[in-house]
């Protein structure tokens, strides 16, 4: 069902990082955000990046600009088109392999990957924790990790009583209640299945060898009040001051974000293992 929904939204991926509405700017924010962990990376020509989850390919590219050979994997054909496009486009075609394929079974060897990005991928797999460890299973000791997952506790979710999840156990029962009584309730399009907190992620991670080095959250928006939608200038503006709050380390609000993004690292290994990705910078060995 999401792989429908994907495919029917294909263009409309490919054009919100252009758009400037506030859930275009949260995602075109993910991008920003693990665009700036990529970079701390230092890439080179021998580093071997996985994109699982590519989407519209514009990760993809960003890390075959930066030198890496790229590896852009998406269940989606339609989005895999666009990641080609995009690749060609930035003349860096040549340096980004497109694979049909899921992330519970990915198509690489076992230790083969330096550094392996999933953006917004665990929300819709069957189940995150066995897609995390084949994830671990494909990159090599001593690699790197950046994961992002919806925050349920969201400060956007938890000001709405239709979206608050602690509210949920009482929706279920109405659902419940409805559906015995023969009364018919919208259906809705495909929804994310899983979404994690931030404490959550980061043991999901642990479980499979994935060490935290850094994380970050982030999104403000777009808030809504029994589902109705607060006016697009209003929104912006309580985005920009909370995600500015928040970057300050505001208590609260550094884990009431709408997307928690993690740079993790497997294990350990020697700087031999991992001389071709540079070496990290100081904020990367704490």
């Amino acid at each position: 069902m999401a792989d429908e929904r994907f495919t029917r939204e294909t263009t409309e991926w490919r054009d919100l990082y252009a758009k400037t509405d506030v859930a275009s700017i949260v995602l075109q924010e993910r991008l920003r955000r693990a665009e700036g962990f990529v970079e701390r990376l230092e890439l080179t020509p021998r580093t071997v990046v996985a994109d699982v989850g590519c989407g519209a390919g514009l990760m993809s590219v960003a890390a075959a600009k930066r030198g890496a050979w790229v590896h852009a994997i998406d269940t989606v054909a339609s989005m895999l088109d666009l990641t080609r496009e995009q690749a060609e486009t930035d003349g860096v075609g040549d340096r980004v392999a497109l694979t049909e394929a899921s992330v519970e079974s990915l198509p690489l060897r076992g230790e083969s990957v330096d550094v392996l990005i999933a953006l917004g991928l665990l929300a819709w797999v069957p189940s995150p924790s066995a897609a995390v460890k084949e994830i671990a299973r494909v990159v090599r000791p001593g690699a790197y990790v950046i994961v992002t997952s919806g925050n349920p506790v969201r400060l956007q979710s938890l000001i709405d009583p239709l979206q608050n999840p602690f509210l949920r156990p009482i929706k279920h029962t109405v659902k419940h209640l409805a559906g015995r009584a023969g009364i018919p309730l919208p259906v809705s399009k495909a929804v994310p299945r899983h979404w994690h907190s931030p404490k959550q992620l980061e043991r999901l991670l642990s479980s499979a060898g994935l060490a935290k080095v850094d994380s970050t959250t982030f999104g403000f928006g777009p808030f809504t009040f029994f589902r109705k939608k607060l006016p697009e200038r209003l929104g912006m503006f309580l985005h920009k001051r909370l995600q500015v709050a928040a970057d300050s380390g505001m208590p609260g609000l550094s884990s009431c974000g709408a997307i928690h993004m993690v740079l993790a690292r497997r294990g350990s290994a020697t700087p031999e293992e991992t001389d071709h990705l540079s070496a990290p910078g100081k904020e990367l060995s704490r």
